[in-house]
C-alpha cells in the first residue's frame, strides 16, 4: 500500500490561513478582484483538507467505506483543479486590468470553463471507469491511466497565462511582471517534482506559493492607494497611463480640482476637510465605469476611462460638473466647494505620459486664472501651452547663456525735481533678438521656479552698475523680491555679499515686494524685515491697490515708501472714484511717515493730478521709459546738458 508525506500539506495549510489572516481587513472595500482572490484562498484551503482527509481515509480503509474513499478522493480533485482555475482566473483579471479590450479576458474565461468542464467530466466518468483512480479488491488505492490528468489542467492554464502575457506585455504592470516571473516557473517546477516523487504531496504547496507571491504583490500595491479615500494615487496613475499609451488604447481624462480648499480646511477643520475629500472620491467614482479613479494631490482627482465615442464623452464630462456643482454635506450642514475641471481625450497622438500631465495641469492653471469651470486641451489650448513650454525653453537657454538684460526706469522725486532713483526691470529677447514682453515671461518663470535666478540676476546687475559709477546721478536703485527669495534664510546674507563684492553702501539698494509676498508667511515676513532694515536695507511696498491690497499689511512693518499701482493710477484724469482714493490715501501713508510713489505714469495730467494728490516720486513713460545700462548714463547726460541749456 502507497505512503504518502502530508508534512509539506500541513505546512501549505499554516502559511495559506496566515495569509488570509494578514489579508482579511473589514475596513478596505470588497471588490470584485478582493473576493475572487479571498475565494481563491478558500478553495485552496479546502483542496489542501480534502487532500489530508482522503490520505486518512484511504490508510484508514479497512474503518471507512470504498465508496466514502471514492467520494474524498472525486472531490479533493474537482476542488483542487477548481482552485488552480480560480487563481488563474485572477492572474489574468490581474493581466489585463490595464487593457481596455476585454476580448482576451473573455476568451481566456471560455478556455479556463473549457478545462473545467473537460476535467469535472473526466472526474464523473472516472466514477465508473477508474482512468484517474480505483480501488481494487483489497480496498488499495491505484493510479489510473489518466491520474496525471489532474497535473495537466494547471500546466495547460499556465500555457494559456504565458500566451496572454506576451501578447498583452506592453500593457502589463510591474506587479504583474513579478508574479509571471515567479509563478508559472515555480508551478511548473513543483508540477515535475510531483510527477517524479508521488510520494511527496505537493499540491498544496504549489497553490500555498502561488498565493502568497500574489498576496505579496497584492499588498504591494496598496503603496499605490490613498490612505484616505481608498482610491488610486497619482503613482499607480502614472503607472496605468504609461501602459495605455504603450498599448495605443484611446481614453478620456478629466482632472477635477477643487479650490480654496484651504479655507474649509480652516474653518471646518481638517477633518471635516478630510470628510469632504472623501465624498468627493466616492462621488466621482461613480463615473468611472470601465476605467478609474485617481487622488493625483491632495485636492485633485483623475478619471481615467476607455475611450468611447464623442457623444458618451460629452455626457459623462457634463454628469462630473454636475456632481461637482453640488454641496457636500457636513454634519448638519452643507459645503460648496468651487472646482475647475480639465478635460483631454487620447487617441494615439505622439506624446509622452510626462507630457499629458504637463497639458492637463495647464488646463488647470488657465482654469483657476480665468475662472472657468471647464478647460477642455483643445488646438487653441495647445498652442498657448507650446508658447508656454518655449518661454521655459528660452529662458532656461537665456540664464545658462547670460542673455538676460537689467534694464532701468529712473524715478522723478518731487521734493529735487531730480531723477536720483531708479526701478531695476528685467528684459528678454529670444534667440532671434525679438523682445519679448515681461507680462508673458515673468508668470511663466513664477510657475517654474526660474523666478529666483532672474532675481540674482537683477541683484548682480544692479550692485555692479551702483559700484561702477558709471551712472553719479543715480543715488538708490530698487528691485524686486520674489517670494521664493524673500522666504530664503540665507537672503540676508547673500544681499551683503554682492553689495561688498562691488562695494555698493547698503542704504543704496532698496528692495521691492508685494502682499503676496507677505500673506504667505506674514511672521517670517516681519522677521526678515526687521533683520534686514536693522543692516540699513529699506522697503517699499510694491503694487498697492491690486487685489491683494489691505492697510494692515502696511501697519507695523518697515516700510519706506508705499508705490501705488497703475491701475489706482490709471482712472485719475477721468474716475472721480480714483481720484477720491488717491486724495485719501496717500495723506493716510503720509500721516504713517511713508512716501508714496505713483507708477505707471503716462500723460502730462495724470502727472499734475497726482503731484496735486501728494505723490512723493512719479514714475511711468511720461519721464521717462525703461532703458538698457547702455542707454542710462547717456539719458542722464542729456537731460543735464538740456537743464544747462536752459
Amino acid at each position: 500500500m502507497t505512503s504518502w508525506s502530508l508534512l509539506s500539506e500541513y505546512f501549505a495549510l499554516i502559511l495559506i490561513v496566515v495569509i488570509m489572516l494578514f489579508f482579511y481587513d473589514s475596513k478596505q472595500v470588497h471588490s470584485a478582484r478582493r473576493r475572487l482572490f479571498w475565494n481563491c484562498l478558500l478553495l485552496s484551503v479546502a483542496s489542501i483538507l480534502l487532500n489530508i482527509a482522503s490520505v486518512h481515509a484511504i490508510e484508514n480503509i479497512g474503518r471507512v467505506s470504498v465508496e466514502v474513499n471514492k467520494a474524498l478522493n472525486s472531490a479533493y480533485f474537482l476542488v483542487s483543479v477548481l482552485m488552480s482555475t480560480a487563481i488563474t482566473y485572477y492572474i489574468f483579471q490581474r493581466l489585463l486590468e490595464f487593457v481596455y479590450d476585454k476580448r482576451c479576458l473573455q476568451r481566456a474565461r471560455l478556455a479556463l470553463w473549457l478545462v473545467l468542464g473537460v476535467y469535472t467530466g473526466l472526474i464523473l466518468w472516472n466514477l465508473y471507469s477508474g482512468v484517474i483512480f480505483y480501488f481494487d479488491q483489497a480496498g488499495n488505492y491505484c493510479r489510473g491511466p489518466l491520474n496525471a490528468a489532474g497535473f495537466l489542467a494547471p500546466v495547460l492554464e499556465v500555457g494559456l497565462v504565458l500566451v496572454c502575457y506576451f501578447r498583452n506585455r506592453k500593457s502589463v504592470g510591474r506587479a504583474m511582471v513579478r508574479i509571471m516571473w515567479t509563478v508559472p516557473p515555480i508551478v511548473v517546477l513543483l508540477v515535475l517534482y510531483q510527477v517524479a516523487y508521488p510520494e511527496q504531496l505537493l499540491n498544496g504547496t504549489i497553490s500555498a506559493l502561488a498565493n502568497l507571491i500574489i498576496f505579496i504583490s497584492f499588498q504591494s500595491s496598496r503603496i499605490e492607494r490613498d490612505p484616505l479615500t481608498g482610491i488610486n494615487n497619482r503613482r499607480s496613475f502614472m503607472e496605468e497611463l504609461t501602459l495605455r499609451m504603450a498599448g495605443r488604447q484611446n481614453y478620456q481624462v478629466i482632472l477635477v480640482a477643487l479650490k480654496q480648499f484651504a479655507r474649509v480646511n480652516q474653518v471646518y477643520g481638517h477633518s471635516s476637510g478630510d470628510a469632504i475629500l472623501f465624498q468627493v472620491a466616492g462621488a466621482l467614482q461613480q463615473f468611472s465605469a470601465g476605467g478609474r479613479i485617481f487622488r493625483y494631490n491632495s485636492v485633485e482627482f483623475l478619471l481615467l476611462i476607455p475611450g468611447s465615442d464623442e457623444k458618451e464623452r460629452e455626457e459623462r464630462l457634463e454628469q462630473v460638473l454636475s456632481c461637482m456643482r453640488r454641496e457636500w454635506p457636513l454634519g448638519e450642514s452643507h459645503v460648496a466647494v468651487p472646482f475647475c475641471a480639465a478635460e483631454l481625450t487620447y487617441s494615439g497622438q505622439d506624446c509622452t505620459p510626462e507630457q499629458i500631465i504637463s497639458y492637463l495641469e495647464y488646463c488647470v492653471r488657465l482654469g483657476k486664472e480665468d475662472g472657468r469651470e471647464l478647460v477642455r486641451f483643445d488646438g487653441e489650448t495647445a498652442q498657448r501651452h507650446r508658447r508656454r513650454e518655449y518661454l521655459i525653453r528660452t529662458m532656461q537657454a537665456a540664464v545658462r547663456d547670460g542673455r538676460f538684460q537689467v534694464w532701468y526706469q529712473p524715478v522723478y522725486h518731487r521734493d529735487t525735481g531730480s531723477f536720483d532713483s531708479a526701478e531695476a526691470l528685467i528684459r528678454l529677447s529670444d534667440e532671434q533678438g525679438q523682445p519679448i514682453s515681461p507680462a508673458e515671461f515673468i508668470p511663466v518663470a513664477e510657475e517654474n521656479g526660474l523666478i529666483d535666478a532672474l532675481s540674482w540676476i537683477v541683484l548682480e546687475g544692479v550692485c555692479r552698475l551702483l559700484g561702477s559709477g558709471t551712472v553719479p546721478e543715480l543715488k538708490t536703485v530698487s528691485i524686486n523680491l520674489s517670494m521664493q527669495q524673500f522666504l530664503r534664510k540665507d537672503l540676508t546674507e547673500r544681499i551683503e555679499d554682492m553689495l561688498r563684492k562691488y562695494g555698493v553702501a547698503p542704504e543704496r539698494l532698496k528692495l521691492e515686494i508685494t502682499e503676496r509676498v507677505l500673506a504667505d508667511n506674514s511672521q517670517l515676513a516681519r522677521q526678515t524685515m526687521e533683520k534686514m532694515s536693522r543692516r540699513h536695507l529699506e522697503f517699499l511696498l510694491d503694487d498697492f491697490g491690486t487685489g491683494y491690497s489691505n492697510f494692515s499689511s502696511v501697519l507695523g512693518l518697515p516700510f519706506e515708501a508705499v508705490k501705488l499701482d497703475r491701475s489706482l493710477m490709471a482712472g485719475l484724469t477721468n474716475d472721480p472714484r480714483s481720484r477720491l482714493m488717491a486724495d485719501t490715501i496717500i495723506p493716510f501713508f503720509h500721516k504713517l511717515g511713508q512716501q508714496v510713489v505713483a507708477e505707471g505714469i503716462e500723460s502730462r495730467e495724470q502727472a499734475e493730478l497726482a503731484l496735486r494728490c501728494g505723490a512723493d516720486r512719479i514714475q511711468g513713460f511720461y519721464y521717462a521709459r525703461p532703458m538698457p545700462e547702455s542707454e542710462l548714463a547717456e539719458w542722464y547726460r542729456s537731460r543735464k546738458k538740456a537743464a544747462e541749456h536752459t
